[in-house]
């Protein structure tokens, strides 16, 4: 009932909501942050690029963040792309906006974190894996 009732609330309180339409990303909408969402900057690189991805596992990831300086962000995945089209992978940060309701949660978006103020670094094939083994041999 109370989460019928916040949406209720919250779609009369936009009209952007309530009409259906907006002009602006939700992951900046929701949380404040100029960021763009995973699935949608995902979706632009299969379509544009034909681009495969894979997600880095924890490990890769940790080595990845550590080496970047960004150990302390509040980045929850890292999504690699590879392409016909380009030697380089692109590689995107990934975070996770939480909104809660009654302890329970209500929004969750996995958006993009921008470095340097770019959606993505390009890297070639023997940077990243440097900078996601173990060893961090390639570098």
């Amino acid at each position: 009932m109370w989460k019928v009732l916040c949406i209720l609330l919250l779609a009369l309180s936009s009209p952007a909501l309530a009409t259906g339409k907006m002009g602006v990303d939700p992951c900046k909408l929701f949380s404040g942050k100029d960021g763009v969402r995973r699935d949608i900057l995902t979706l632009y690189f299969q379509h544009r690029y034909g681009a495969t991805y894979r997600d880095l596992n924890a490990e890769e990831r940790a080595n990845f963040l550590k080496r970047t300086g960004q150990q302390d962000s509040g980045i929850v995945a890292v999504r690699v792309f590879k392409s016909r089209v380009r030697e380089e992978r692109a590689v995107i940060s990934i975070y996770l906006f939480e909104n809660y309701l009654n302890g329970e949660p209500f929004v969750q978006l996995y958006c993009v974190e921008r470095i340097n103020g770019s959606l993505a670094m390009f890297l070639s094939p023997e940077t990243l894996e440097g900078l996601i083994s173990k060893d961090g041999s390639g570098q």
